[in-house]
């Protein structure tokens, strides 16, 4: 440096030598502040380079370029100085001017420029210098050769920019090339770019972005997958960590308010606290740790209500927020989104505990938010919402006309400045919705005009296809109900309620497993049982079956539909049928798939991250499984490939003869008799209710749970004196249920037991599926004619397409029994009568194949290979109904439980029938009524289109009793065995128990009525 001093001292002021002098002196200073880190060296440089600048002729952009990119170091060495930041980007800008196209040193000065002006926008929130920004990256990324090693970093910050312009203008296209620049970056970086998890970082950010304007699951499942390798490629002491643990916290959150999956949102947490840990006060990143946080918090306690393990999320998330607002300067863009999410959470504590103050300090935090909001900017209309909600809440409690004008107002403004297909607009619609009702009730002069553009904002939530079909669905609940209560047409009630049913596999996804789509499915059976109501109230029996039938049993039917051979198909385009078959099998497999497990029990190490994995490949399949059925339905001829089944299909049901179904929702029920020549009766059940449905099924519950009767064996219900509990319920469902629809039906008395009885099979719904239709009856008086097993044979089934003549196994062999007997399973009680009940078995059997498999022969892989070659199973064992998660239902064998989930993964190709003599093998879940979730259901999902099964335990002696009587029937001295025949066989061998077992004083004890009523048939 003293050198050329030296050298320069003689050069005449303004030369091209002393240009290149003072220039040379500035790198050399740059170069000192390199080696040395002193600050004083760029100061040195500043002043060089702003010396030699208006003189610097033909060097003027390399001067220019110099000093900017000085400043701009030295910026990022100390702190902000707007007015050299400011000034840095000028001098860009006029370095770039002098700069031809084609010049190499453009290219770099262009991205510098670039990035600047991104980086500006973020303190000044000026949407300007993002499109100038922009502009300047895509010249650079488009003269930057593909191999050239600085392109990488190029196209991330063009992705960067174009990502931030979305946030701040909410325009589609620049967040799909955002997604697109930035994986192209993330694939064209080095292995080892340190560089590569801040992009694998802001890609996840992107992707959510995308998420929540579109709602592609698959979009948050890849931000998912990239924030997570971001995280596992940043070193536990890396300043970023925190920021990428919180974003990927954030990410699992906005999955868990899409898919409800309680794992999300758990992690979500865990990764947030971890978060916190590591930024400590003063820290930037500390405010925006603590808001998502507090998000995830409240996200976990709006899903979890008041339960007890997460009580104190509300409270911490308030206290979180708090926090982050008083840290945060009002200047910060992010200030409104914090000061809303904190009116979030007050407005649950309110829900919670009622306290006026939380309910006006939320709307006094929102009210800001909104206010310090630009109108255009793309997240005033969600805040405006919020604030929306706010004022309406207050509304409900004190009544104030005010309130909901400012509520209706903001709401107003929302939906005006949102894009049409925005998915939150299903959100906006139902809050408009609810506050036109909510108007009504202070201004009745209005009342026609408010209900009907309640109406109208209702349906148009439901109708977007890109909200949330959770959402959508709600808004068709409140659609429906609204348009029913104006008395508007009936097309627009009917619109509601079929778009509701169409939204059902929506809800019920099959990108889920059997268990999630369950749980997904226990708020929507009463919605289907009133879409039914509706359409019987108007006439509309044959709307009424098919909605009923698409609503129920919705989870079997969709693994029903994997599993449809499709021959036609095959026939005329083989190679799309092998896609869908092969979609088709894959997605049936991935249906019941568990975590991995340690030795112990738990997650193993691996776990977390192979479950993520094998849950996206699920969610990917179902996506392509969509794909492939809309491809067939393109093909003429295939237009209603897989569609819900019309009447016209399903009054093949009938077959065998009438099945009724009954239809209780409210204070309605009604029976619906599709009879066998295809013709339909309607008898409405005006004495019978929900209520009272309910309260039979309550009193008959707490009756055999106080009894013991939850296995096969237990002694404890036995020997009971008369109580009349069950004769009282068998009584009234006769008297209010079977008597009228017996005689609508017209069918005789049958005076002997002997004599072949007509089939009727029951289909019902709610509460009624776990009431013993096939003994009802009144036991006071002993005449024939007053119990419904003087008419007919009683046969269940939880929908009218399990009864459809399907297709037949490969081969019409028979290809025998599968018996297992369990008289001593370890941890169980004994079964000694099982033993004797495969000895009954192999009688009738005699001379065809039997394979029967006792005690340690009944291992869980021995029954599963039976299962597979044989056409009949018979289960004597013990059984258990896990009402939580209906998949781990299971039998009880020697060396473990053969999980309802495992039977149904399997493919049985010769099964026909299936006796299941154990305990409680057709009681469900209450909550899922319309499911049909028990082991009986179960089986016939696993190809067994007959079953026996039983609704409560049995004694152990009176199983061989029934089993003997059963076979004795079903199998023929000649000819093939015939399982059509079971329920008739079931009905002689329980009028038989039933006539040994009376009590000799003809008392109505309640034991009588508990030896023989379990037993029920369920199919064909």
């Amino acid at each position: 440096m003293e050198r050329l001093e030296v050298d320069g001292a003689d050069v005449p002021n303004g030369s091209l030598q002393q240009v290149e002098i003072l220039i040379a002196r500035g790198r050399l200073a740059r170069r000192c502040f390199e080696l040395s880190g002193d600050l004083s060296h760029l100061q040195t440089a500043i002043d060089l380079f702003s010396q030699v600048l208006p003189f610097s002729g033909a060097k003027e952009a390399d001067v220019a370029h110099n000093l900017a990119t000085t400043y701009l170091l030295r910026i990022n060495k100390t702190s902000m100085n707007v007015a050299e930041f400011d000034q840095g980007i000028t001098l860009l800008r006029r370095a770039i001017a002098l700069t031809p196209a084609g010049e190499p040193s453009r290219l770099p000065r262009l991205a510098i420029l670039g990035t600047s002006l991104t980086d500006r926008f973020k303190r000044s929130g000026d949407a300007k210098d993002l499109d100038e920004a922009i502009t300047f990256l895509r010249e650079a990324v488009a003269t930057t050769p593909l191999d050239d090693r600085d392109r990488p970093s190029r196209v991330a910050n063009l992705g960067l920019a174009l990502k931030s312009r979305f946030e701040r203008l909410g325009n589609i296209e620049d967040i799909h090339e955002s997604i697109t620049f930035t994986s192209e970056a993330i694939s064209c970086s080095p292995e080892h770019d340190s560089f590569k998890a801040t992009r694998l970082s802001n890609l996840g950010v992107a992707l959510g972005w995308r998420f929540l304007r579109l709602g592609t699951v698959e979009d948050i499942d890849d931000a998912v997958t990239a924030h997570r390798n971001a995280v596992s490629l940043t070193l536990k002491a890396h300043p970023s960590r925190a920021a990428r643990l919180s974003n990927l916290g954030s990410a699992l959150a906005r999955r868990f308010e899409r898919l409800s999956n309680v794992q999300d949102i758990d992690e979500a947490i865990g990764a947030h606290g971890e978060a916190l840990k590591l930024v400590p006060e003063g820290h930037p990143h500390r405010p925006t740790v603590l808001n998502n946080y507090a998000t995830s918090l409240s996200h976990r306690s709006e899903h979890f209500g008041n339960l007890a393990t997460h009580a104190g999320d509300v409270e911490d998330s308030i206290d979180l927020l708090r926090d982050a607002i008083e840290i945060t300067p009002d200047s910060d863009p992010d200030k409104p989104m914090r000061l809303t999410n904190l009116g979030g959470a007050l407005l649950l504590r309110f829900d919670r505990q009622g306290s006026d103050e939380d309910l006006d300090e939320a709307i006094a935090v929102r009210k800001t938010a909104v206010n310090l909001t630009p109108t255009d900017h793309p997240d005033r209309p969600a805040r405006l919402n919020n604030l929306s909600d706010a004022l309406r809440a207050r509304f409900n409690v004190f009544g104030d006309p005010w309130d909901i004008g400012g509520a209706l107002e903001a709401i107003h403004e929302a939906m005006y400045l949102c894009p049409a297909d925005h998915r939150e607009q299903t959100v906006y619609g139902i809050s408009m919705g609810h506050a036109y009702l909510c108007r009504l009730q202070c201004n009745e002069s209005e009342g026609v005009a408010d209900s009907e553009a309640a109406i109208s904002a209702y349906r148009s939530a439901a109708l977007l296809p890109t909200g949330n079909p959770f959402l959508r669905l709600d808004a068709c609940r409140h659609w429906g109900r609204r348009a029913f209560l104006q008395s508007q047409s009936c097309a627009d009630v009917f619109e509601a309620y079929q778009v509701l049913i169409e939204l059902i596999p929506l809800v019920a996804w099959l990108g889920g497993t059997i268990s999630e789509r369950h749980k997904a499915l226990k708020e929507i059976s009463s919605d289907v049982r009133n879409a039914a109501a509706m359409a019987i109230m108007e006439g509309k029996l044959e709307k009424a079956l098919e909605w009923l039938e698409e609503g129920r049993s919705v989870v079997w039917g969709q693994q029903l539909n994997l599993r449809t051979p499709f021959d036609e198909l095959q026939n005329q385009h083989p190679q799309l049928a092998e896609r869908v078959r092969r979609i088709g099998s894959q997605l049936d497999a991935r249906s019941t798939r568990t975590p991995p497990k340690s030795s112990d029990g738990s997650l193993s190490s691996d776990g977390l991250v192979s479950l993520e994995q094998a849950a996206q490949d699920h969610r990917r399949l179902a996506e392509e499984w969509k794909e492939v059925v809309e491809d067939v339905r393109q093909i003429p001829e295939f237009e209603d490939f897989l569609r819900p089944r019309r009447l016209a299909a399903l009054r093949k049901a009938a077959h065998s003869g009438p099945v009724v179904v009954l239809n209780v929702w409210g204070p309605n029920c009604d029976a619906i008799i599709l009879q066998e020549s295809g013709r339909i009766l309607h008898v409405p059940l005006n004495d019978v209710s929900e209520k009272l449905v309910q309260n039979l099924h309550k009193k008959l519950s707490g009756f055999l749970r106080g009894a013991g009767l939850l296995v096969r064996g237990s002694k404890a219900q036995y020997g009971r004196g008369r109580s009349g509990k069950m004769d009282g319920v068998l009584s009234v469902l006769w008297k209010l249920i079977i008597q009228p629809i017996l005689q609508a039906i017209d069918l005789p008395v049958i005076l002997s037991e002997s004599e072949p009885h007509p089939r009727l099979t029951w289909c019902a719904t709610g509460a009624l599926a776990f009431l013993p239709l096939h003994a009802a009856g009144d036991y006071q008086c002993t005449d024939p004619g007053h119990k419904i097993f003087d008419f007919v044979t009683s046969s269940y089934t939880s929908s009218l397409s399990a009864l459809l003549p399907g297709s037949t196994p490969s081969d019409d062999h028979f290809h025998g029994l599968l018996a297992i007997s369990q008289p001593a399973t370890p941890y169980q009680s004994p079964l000694p009568s099982t033993t004797t009940e495969l000895a009954v078995i192999q009688t009738h059997l005699q001379d065809r194949p039997i394979k029967c498999l006792a005690d340690a022969d009944a291992t869980i892989e021995a029954v599963q290979d039976g299962m597979n070659t044989s056409s009949w199973l018979h289960l004597a064992c013990h059984a258990i109904q896990n009402r939580n998660d209906p998949m781990k239902s299971a039998f009880c064998l020697h060396d473990g439980y053969l999980e309802l989930g495992e039977i149904v993964r399997r493919s049985h190709p010769y099964a026909e029938f299936a006796f299941l003599s154990a305990c409680q093998t057709s009681s469900g879940n209450e909550e899922l009524s319309d499911e049909a979730v028990h082991l009986a259901a179960g089986m016939q999902l696993a190809g067994y289109r007959s079953v026996i099964a039983t609704m409560w335990s049995i004694k152990d002696s009176d199983a061989p009793v029934i089993a003997d009587e059963v076979y004795h029937e079903l199998v023929v001295s000649h000819g093939r065995p015939d399982y059509s025949l079971a329920a008739d066989a079931l009905r002689r061998a329980v009028g038989k128990m039933r006539e040994e077992a009376r009590p000799a004083n003809g008392a109505l004890e309640d034991s009588w009525f508990l030896r023989w009523v379990p037993f029920i048939h369920f199919g064909i």
